[in-house]
């Protein structure tokens, strides 16, 4: 076993699920072994998201969730100066997220980087590019969280273009999720809700046309999951954390919409006993779903990849490994 000062933790406090990734940095020092990992069903965003603020009982789950993570991280010897916390949408637009992140900070000696949108797009492009050779490829990539959404059009070298929307899965699910199946007449609400709060990326799609979208992680590898039962798979690529084994994996488009046509038709226990589901994700899947394929309508996908990377390890190849 390495040293433990090789060792660093990444925390990825997003809107409804926080990450934690405990790794070994090789002795080299252009690579890393991932030896913990957990995720944490926080779901801050609920019912506070949409007003600005995070609410008392979110906010005793987020020092729940310290507490446990805390003790975790003493065991594995990380010390607070190699611990990344990365907080995003929720506590970027709360108007308590500052002095959460101040308590969590006395409390436990963690500190918590509160960031831009356009810095966890950055973040989300490092970790992607990490796991999927895009070469001279211009692709869309993108990442749905709770309270934001990240799109980047890039290719292996370089970002054309990056931006966050606060339109994420819990925002777009308080807007639109007002029956549980969803109707289709709030499918299309949502859908023309979309064409306006993402005119900014409608045309930029059209001057770079990329014609691979690449999904990072969250949604994405819940949808690998599902399709893998779909298609009556043997071998799976997923771990029982849910997580995908390989770095990168393509999702096949007819077998996408399938999937989307039994997600936008069942209801939360129908969704929750299909073979693949997280009970974590059961609820905001049809969310994602439907904005996926909006996505795809708009572009001449070509290709559907899910990376296993997403902005945990972006962080650690911008922090560690670029200095």
């Amino acid at each position: 076993m390495l040293p433990t000062a090789n060792r660093y933790a990444v925390l990825d406090l997003g809107t409804n699920i926080f990450h934690l990734l405990i790794v070994e940095i090789n002795a080299s020092k252009d690579g890393f072994k991932p030896i913990y990992k957990e995720k944490i069903p926080v779901k801050i965003g609920q019912d506070g998201i949409s007003q600005g603020i995070i609410n008392e009982e979110a906010e005793k789950r987020i020092v729940q969730a310290f507490t446990r993570f805390s003790s975790t991280l003493q065991s594995y010897e990380i010390p607070t100066h190699r611990i990344f916390a990365t907080a995003t949408s929720a506590f970027r637009s709360a108007k308590n997220g500052q002095s959460i992140a101040q308590t969590i900070h006395q409390n436990f000696g963690i500190s918590i980087d509160i960031i831009k949108g356009t810095q966890e797009a950055a973040y989300i492009y490092e970790g992607v590019r990490q796991s999927i050779a895009m070469k001279d490829k211009t692709s869309l990539i993108m990442d749905i969280g709770g309270g934001s959404v990240e799109f980047i059009i890039a290719n292996g070298h370089k970002i054309f273009w990056k931006q966050s929307f606060e339109v994420g899965g819990q925002r777009l699910f308080d807007k639109f999720m007002k029956t549980d199946p969803i109707s289709q007449l709030d499918l299309q609400r949502m859908n023309i809700y979309l064409e306006t709060a993402l005119f900014e990326l409608t045309q930029v799609l059209f001057n770079y046309t990329p014609q691979i979208l690449i999904g990072s992680a969250g949604a994405f590898e819940t949808i690998i999951a599902l399709c893998e039962h779909l298609q009556k798979q043997e071998t799976s690529v997923m771990d029982e954390q849910g997580d995908l084994i390989e770095k990168a994996v393509s999702i096949d488009k007819n077998d996408f919409y399938v999937l989307y046509q039994r997600l936008t038709a069942a209801n939360i226990e129908q969704r929750k006993a299909m073979h693949g589901m997280l009970s974590m994700r059961a609820d905001m899947i049809v969310i994602a779903v439907a904005f996926i394929k909006f996505i795809i309508e708009k572009i001449n996908v070509q290709q559907i990849f899910a990376s296993a990377y997403s902005m945990k390890e972006g962080i650690l190849f911008s922090k560690i490994f670029a200095s």
